[in-house]
């Protein structure tokens, strides 16, 4: 059973197909058609059976025919070949047509060229003549083209057309040469424009506005090393100069360096329309002063009273007023020239509302040329705070507390206290203070040594503090009382020169001696001047002392734990303060030390 699937041949409209190296077969069409007769014959034939097919259009034995549709300028049919042992070989025909290129090389009009407007199929030309003489070249000089109902021609072809109006067209026509592929194009003929209309004046980047009177006028800053102009006419097809200088375009420019003694530069634009009708413009572009400076700024609750506010590290003008509702804003400006916007536009003066203890009002400073820079005024009202923060023992060493309650302050002092320094500071550094018996204010804080000597025990001492707040009319009185009170708390307590360290947990003093010995104990009061007692258990006072109690006690020898009492008592003995002494034989720790405790 044969295995050969191979073609004899391929023929196109009669001939035969060219077989390429790539191992397809080949054909270029001689005329424009749309339609071309295949035959494929197979290799293998009788008594074989070898089937062929052409576009699967069905199998027929040794040769087939077909009718084929040329619908590109390449068209790939594909030939089957079936052995008589069922293979499949497929080959490919390549059908190659004529040129399928439409596009027009140049469009003439009365002997200048037409621009081709992408993407549009359209050329422009534009023209005030009454006639036009189309001449259109075609890129394929064997493609054919039809301008408005003239006969087909082919690679070139001309019409003479009559103007109809603003606009007039014609349309083109390309054939290519396969007969396939078309392509539409219109040429306009537009009639030139009268517009020597003058669009944008930019000077430095900036569009100027056309005055009343017809002039465009602006202004620089007078640091500006040079002016730069641009002007745009209105029709892109217009030509534009300034002062006689153009690019031969709609858009013209012109770049001066400024001079120091002139203030005022003049241009002359001139926009020419297509039409050559001519419109001249004048440009004044005049050097302005930029400055900023503010020669002061004054703040008052009314006109009669205004004062300069401060310029502070912070940037800002600072300005103290009285507890007002309303200020008074006026600022005087470095230069004439200058303007000024207060609190958000406002003019100058300005009433300025104060609804806040501070207020920020915005100020803008307009310079000549437009420019501005803006600051800021903070108005603040008169404290009128009379608080008195606190009141503090200058060394730290005779009171015992200070505290406070409502408007008297309490001064706990030592009964032996002969004087005391005292700082009274108040919560508003900028408030005023004096003792009631004074007559000048200090301001924020004072400091006084208070003489006790004359205090009594029944009347004690009293101060009357005056605070006057920073708006000078707010004022309170505060009273500073002064209570001598006994320290009758213990400084030290020693057991053979051993510093006891008091117990917190079990609020005594506690310490272990040798078993038998006759420890030496010593009891120190916080007070001098109080009189120390030790008190053994059956209360019998063992020793006493001023400001210290020393005394050397024999221990039991029957009891584990011996337990006194340290009593300080007052000067004028109203008052006692008892602590207690343990001294303990605890054996599970040393048969040998006794434990001293204290309590109350």
């Amino acid at each position: 059973m044969s295995e050969n699937a191979n073609l004899e041949k391929i023929e196109v409209d009669g001939e035969e197909a060219t077989l390429g190296e790539e191992g397809k077969y080949h054909y270029m069409l001689k005329q424009a058609k749309t339609s071309v007769e295949v035959k494929a014959v197979v290799e293998e034939k009788a008594l074989a059976q070898t089937y062929v097919t052409i576009d699967n259009s069905g199998y027929e034995l040794y040769e087939k025919e077909k009718t084929v549709n040329i619908t590109s300028k390449k068209t790939e049919v594909s030939v089957k070949v079936k052995a008589e042992n069922g293979n499949i070989e497929e080959y490919i025909l390549v059908i190659e047509g004529l040129p399928d290129d439409t596009s027009i090389k140049e469009v003439v009009v009365n002997g200048e060229k037409a621009t081709y407007i992408e993407g549009k199929n359209r050329y422009e030309i534009r023209s005030n003549l009454s006639t036009y003489n189309i001449q259109v070249t075609l890129n394929d000089i064997l493609a054919t083209l039809k301008l408005d109902e003239n006969e087909p021609v082919i690679g070139k072809g001309n019409i003479t057309v009559n103007k109809t109006g603003k606009e007039t067209t014609v349309k083109v026509t390309v054939t290519a040469q396969n007969g396939i592929d078309k392509e539409e194009y219109i040429i306009a003929i537009i009639e030139k424009a009268s517009n020597s209309n003058l669009d944008i004046v930019k000077v430095n980047g900036k569009e100027v506005k056309v005055g009343p009177d017809g002039t465009y006028k602006t202004g620089i800053p007078m640091t500006e090393e040079n002016i730069s102009v641009e002007a745009i006419a209105e029709d892109k097809y217009g030509v534009t100069t300034i002062d006689g200088i153009g690019q031969n375009s709609y858009i013209a420019s012109k770049k001066d360096a400024v001079i120091d003694n002139v203030k005022l530069y003049i241009y002359e634009i001139v926009v020419t329309a297509e039409d050559g009708t001519q419109e001249t413009y004048t440009l004044e572009v005049q050097r302005l002063e930029v400055n900023y400076n503010i020669q002061s700024v004054l703040v008052g609750k009314d006109n009669e009273n205004l004062e300069e506010a401060t310029l502070e590290a912070d940037g800002k003008y600072h300005y103290k007023i009285d507890r007002v509702e309303e200020a008074i804003v006026q600022i005087e400006l470095q230069s004439e020239k200058s303007s000024v916007e207060i609190d958000n536009g406002k003019l100058n003066p300005a009433n300025v509302m104060l609804r806040n203890e501070i207020t920020e009002v915005p100020i803008r400073v307009i310079a000549e040329d437009g420019s501005y820079e803006d600051m800021v005024l903070v108005i603040e009202k008169k404290s009128n705070d009379v608080l008195i923060k606190q009141v503090v023992e200058v060394n730290g060493t005779e009171s015992q507390k200070i505290e406070k309650e409502e408007d008297t302050f309490y001064v706990y002092i030592n009964d032996d206290t002969a004087s005391i320094d005292l700082d009274i500071i108040l919560n508003d550094k900028n408030a005023k203070l004096k003792l009631s018996e004074e007559d000048v204010y200090e301001t924020g804080k004072i400091t006084r040594t208070v003489d006790l000597s004359t205090y009594e025990q029944d009347g004690g001492k009293v101060l009357t503090v005056e605070v006057q707040a920073e708006d000078g009319v707010t004022t309170k009185e505060y009273i500073i009382n002064f209570a001598k009170k006994a320290d009758l708390s213990l400084k030290q307590v020693s057991v053979n020169g051993n510093i006891i360290t008091y117990n917190e947990q079990t609020n005594k003093y506690e310490a272990l001696v040798p078993n038998q010995n006759a420890p030496l104990i010593e009891a120190i009061a916080n007070g001098a001047k109080q009189t120390v007692t030790l008190i053994n258990e059956a209360g019998t006072e063992i020793g006493a002392g001023i400001g210290v109690v020393t005394k050397t006690e024999t221990l039991s020898t029957t009891k584990l734990t011996d337990t006194y009492t340290i009593r300080v008592t007052a000067k004028d003995r109203r008052k006692l303060w008892i602590q207690r002494l343990h001294l303990r034989d605890k054996a599970k720790i040393d048969r040998n030390r006794y434990k001293i405790h204290q309590s109350r």
